[in-house]
């Protein structure tokens, strides 16, 4: 008897940052480097109105927007819901789609997005969970990281995209990788400006590992065991 074959699983890229880094920018280039319809995009804004949703530049069936605010414990339902929503849509594009992008809110803590993928038994069957890619405004992050949001932002991320490279110095991007290595000291890391990257950077390669904070670093601490704590239940439950 033979079995219908397991369709294989969407591979999973979330863009995180903080407000004004320069995410949507990013998921634009992307896109465009893309066939249309192939990439799936979730947004996700804060406030009432999605902003960042009505920047985007993408297939309109391969779309869905979350205006309920930040992607934390409280959204956790919608984002499931609207993977979903996306995953279960009629394909129109050129393509069939072969991956999908999550954008969080600049305002958004990674933890919960990453246990929502590691946790939802029906996301997990779908879905494999390539990489978390935070995007850094070369200028300001120095600032920023006064936040303890901006700050989880980089330590859980597995890829972490220095934008704004033109408005600072050479001494200054050195000062702000030895910033960045003190919080997430094995990322990879990617310098770019206006976010104009190749796609191929970022996209297909699987990078994502439970957050790989570094132990000097107390903010982070409580996060990492909860998602190191999810992994290990997911691997159980494989």
């Amino acid at each position: 008897m033979n079995r219908t074959p397991t369709p294989p699983k969407l591979p999973v890229t979330i863009i995180s940052g903080f407000l004004g880094a320069g995410k949507t920018t990013l998921v634009n280039q992307l896109l465009q480097q893309r066939a249309p319809g192939s990439v799936g995009v979730v947004v996700n804004e804060f406030g009432e109105v999605g902003i960042d949703g009505q920047l985007i530049i993408a297939e309109e069936q391969a779309l869905v927007e979350i205006n309920n605010g930040c992607v934390c414990c409280t959204v956790r339902a919608d984002l499931v819901a609207s993977v979903k929503a996306l995953l279960a849509r009629p394909q129109t594009g050129t393509a069939p789609m072969q991956r999908l992008i999550v954008e969080t809110s600049g305002l958004a803590d990674p933890a919960p997005v990453l246990q929502t993928f590691l946790a939802d038994p029906d996301l997990r069957e779908a879905v494999d969970l390539e990489s978390v890619v935070t995007v850094v405004d070369a200028l300001h992050l120095r600032r920023q990281l006064d936040d303890d949001i901006a700050r989880e932002q980089v330590a859980f991320a597995d890829v972490i995209l220095i934008n704004k490279l033109d408005l600072i110095t050479e001494d200054e991007l050195i000062a702000i990788e030895r910033t960045i290595r003190s919080l997430n000291p094995t990322a990879a890391i990617i310098t770019a400006t206006r976010s104009q990257i190749r796609a191929d950077a970022l996209l297909g390669m699987r990078r994502f590992s439970p957050p790989r904070c570094s132990r000097s670093s107390p903010i982070c601490s409580t996060r990492a065991l909860t998602t190191t704590n999810m992994t290990r239940r997911f691997n159980r439950a494989r």
